[in-house]
């Protein structure tokens, strides 16, 4: 979706493409690439509720459960957002 650490391309699909995906596709999906709590509700906003993670998680663990309650609170909110 974003540029991210773990991936390199020459182009992004963008918020775009997640929401062509939620209009076409029932399918469970998950969103990927460069997703982090500072952009959580804009993927949510696309209608995604389901993010892989990677670079989002730090590395100490005392900052783990933080990020994690983040990622779950945001996508919970974007889950009853998309149920209105």
């Amino acid at each position: 979706t974003f540029p991210s650490q773990t991936k390199s391309f020459a182009r992004y699909p963008g918020l775009e493409f997640l929401q062509q995906v939620t209009a076409e596709i029932a399918l469970p999906a998950f969103a990927i690439g460069g997703i982090d709590p500072g952009n959580l509700d804009q993927v949510t906003g696309s209608g995604f509720t389901r993010v892989a993670i990677s670079g989002a998680v730090p590395v100490e663990p005392s900052e783990i459960t933080q990020v994690i309650a983040r990622f779950k609170s945001g996508l919970s909110a974007g889950q009853v957002a998309a149920d209105s």
